[in-house]
């Protein structure tokens, strides 16, 4: 099984882009946002985390608490 990060997962595109790949159980998702609102999935497979990744610190205790990764998807914008 490959684990995929996804910054941004709790944005629309985000949102849809987690939902796709659970939709083939093929990844585990580790879904990283400031906030997670309206995201109704629930599976073992998706690992959501509040994360500020403006924040150095917050950002490397994730990676360090990971065994590893496959795949980096940046999906990130902000709020004017």
């Amino acid at each position: 099984m490959k684990n995929i990060i996804i910054t941004g997962a709790n944005g629309q595109l985000g949102k849809v882009f987690v939902s796709h790949l659970l939709e083939s159980k093929k990844y585990k998702i580790y879904a990283l946002d400031v906030s997670f609102t309206n995201l109704e999935i629930s599976t073992d497979l998706l690992e959501c985390i509040v994360i500020d990744i403006t924040n150095e610190q917050e950002v490397v205790n994730f990676f360090k608490s990971l065994e590893n990764f496959d795949c980096y998807t940046k999906i990130i914008g902000f709020n004017h």
